[in-house]
């Protein structure tokens, strides 16, 4: 394989994991925080018909996430033309999320729609700051692998909890409290690396105040 096209697998890998690390980085060192934008639908203080209606979007939109899905491929990301498939679905899932997320928006009345619009926009700075770190850790090809694989089936995982219309959104949350990406990522580093992953972390958390 030429450099030049190692160079562009990599730059993709990067942009695939800005499109997946959609989660806060947490509020302490041992990443036991890890709010994505899919628990936040379901986290929202609003009535029982509000939650039918959240309900109901969250649905909708599962059914085209799976037909997503079905044309994702293989997980082979070193495969150069399937690199560029799973770009685009982490494209199409990004583009999902956000949908979903003004759908609900509509759902809100006045006073809850600036509380939500605030979370949002504070998971989406959260998010570019989680790519940040990930570049600072300087991973190694083999690890992007592990690491973006990792998050694509965490990502389907999520949606599959969320989208369980047997469960209340009280045992979807607690679900989805044992899915931490960061953790996930974590398992994937060197031990220098978890503990600059550590440093970023701290540093985030300090900032938030």
């Amino acid at each position: 394989m030429s450099k030049n096209v190692v160079k562009c697998i990599s730059i993709i890998s990067l942009l695939m994991l800005l499109n997946l690390l959609g989660a806060s980085t947490g509020q302490c060192s041992s990443f036991t925080t890890d709010i994505t934008e899919e628990s936040l639908w379901i986290s929202l203080d609003v009535s029982e018909q509000q939650r039918k209606q959240i309900d109901t979007i969250i649905s909708e939109s599962y059914s085209q996430v799976k037909k997503i899905q079905k044309k994702q491929g293989s997980n082979d990301i070193y495969d150069f033309n399937n690199l560029f498939i799973l770009l685009q679905y982490t494209s199409k899932m990004n583009d999902m999320r956000k949908t979903t997320s003004d759908r609900i928006l509509q759902v809100l009345d006045t006073k809850q729609k600036p509380n939500f619009e605030k979370q949002l926009q504070e998971i989406q700075d959260a998010s570019y700051k989680s790519t940040a770190m990930m570049l600072s850790l300087e991973l190694t090809d083999a690890q992007k692998k592990l690491v973006v694989i990792s998050l694509l089936k965490t990502q389907k995982k999520i949606w599959e909890t969320i989208a369980k219309k047997s469960n209340s959104w009280e045992e979807k949350r607690k679900k989805l409290n044992r899915i931490n990406k960061l953790q996930i990522i974590s398992a994937k580093l060197s031990k220098e690396q978890r503990t600059k992953m550590a440093q970023w972390n701290i540093m985030f958390s300090s900032s938030a105040y």
